[in-house]
């Protein structure tokens, strides 16, 4: 079977309980019904037992609390104010950042971070599912530049959950020369602990606890390994994600916001109407065109989902009718202001 290819991505998210804690299981099977009618909806059970539901936005969201209550579950639910997701990154790569965290007195973890470009973000984000050595053929392409020489060879792993936008870049494990070494061995053994590490790191940021998005971590420094087994592994798994942590507050960092491509078709008389919506939900005009043949204006704009809560309604307000705004969710965005 060909995947089909949603044009609108869930990013606005609600959790939902029944308000009678007995009816819980015809909530999770209304849920399960829900996902399999609208597939552009995701179900997920967070490690506190919440049960969340993430849709394309208001309108989709919405819709879905409706279905789940008339159709699917056909009980009353308890829903939570709309979370929108955001992405913790840094800007202007480190000359000479590094964090040594040190496990007593034998062992040390020196950590370099350096900023992962955008379109290096875009490749990662492909599919991880392609063939491996074709995937590696197309990173190379993206990662140009003396910072990024040979270093397609040395990724140790992706994350967050070893798929996501950012990058471990080791440059002290031995090469696959010494792959026989009693070194790389040691160095083998304590990969978990050092990728699990990562892992944590890049699943919550040191700002709001937010993944972390187009950041590469550098492992560098001579260690004198022990043991790689007993207490000596949580100690490692603890020290190299805190060394990430500090590594990112070296620098500014800054928070990405999830945007949405907006497509508003309106007449000359209300433009200015228009205009002054998208102002005060900080939105920002890409292009104005007019139809050919009609007194319509198309215009193309970006606007950032925590503001797009009642925009659709506002500016149909505003414009008394004459503009009709469409929302897809489009990228993430570093935003200007220091957090």
């Amino acid at each position: 079977f060909i995947p089909l290819n949603f044009e609108a991505t869930p990013i606005v998210r609600v959790a939902v309980e029944p308000k009678h804690p007995s009816e819980m299981p015809h909530l999770v099977k209304g849920m399960k019904l829900l996902n399999q009618a609208d597939p552009c909806v995701q179900i997920l059970i967070q490690e506190t037992g919440e049960h969340v539901l993430v849709t394309a936005g208001e309108v989709h969201l919405q819709r879905c609390l409706d279905d789940l209550r008339e159709r699917f579950a056909k009980i009353e639910i308890s829903v939570s104010e709309p979370i929108i997701p955001f992405r913790e990154t840094i800007t202007k790569p480190p000359k000479v950042d590094m964090v040594n965290e040190e496990i007593g007195k034998q062992q040390k973890v020196a950590v370099i971070h350096q900023t992962n470009e955008g379109r290096n973000t875009q490749m990662i984000h492909q599919k991880i599912q392609e063939k491996i050595w074709e995937f590696k053929g197309k990173l190379e392409q993206h990662l140009t530049g003396r910072k990024w020489r040979n270093v397609v060879d040395q990724i140790w792993s992706f994350g967050p959950r070893k798929c996501g936008p950012n990058i471990l870049v080791n440059k002290i494990w031995p090469g696959p020369a010494s792959k026989a070494s009693k070194e790389a061995t040691k160095y083998r053994d304590l990969g978990n602990s050092i990728v699990s590490g990562f892992q944590l790191a890049t699943l919550s940021g040191p700002m709001c606890e937010e993944p972390l998005m187009g950041v590469c971590f550098v492992l560098k420094g001579e260690a004198s390994l022990s043991d790689c087994y007993g207490p000596f592994s949580g100690q490692l798994i603890a020290t190299m994600k805190e060394a990430c942590r500090y590594a990112l507050q070296v620098k500014p960092q800054r928070l990405m916001a999830a945007m949405y491509t907006c497509d508003i078709m309106a007449t000359g008389d209300v433009l200015g109407r228009v205009y002054a919506v998208l102002s005060k939900r900080e939105g920002r005009v890409l292009q104005e065109e007019m139809k050919e043949g009609t007194d319509m204006f198309i215009i193309k704009a970006v606007l950032p989902v925590a503001e797009s809560f009642g925009f659709a309604d506002e500016i149909r307000k505003r414009t008394s009718g004459l503009a009709s705004p469409q929302l897809v969710f489009s990228h993430w965005e570093v935003r200007p202001q220091i957090p």
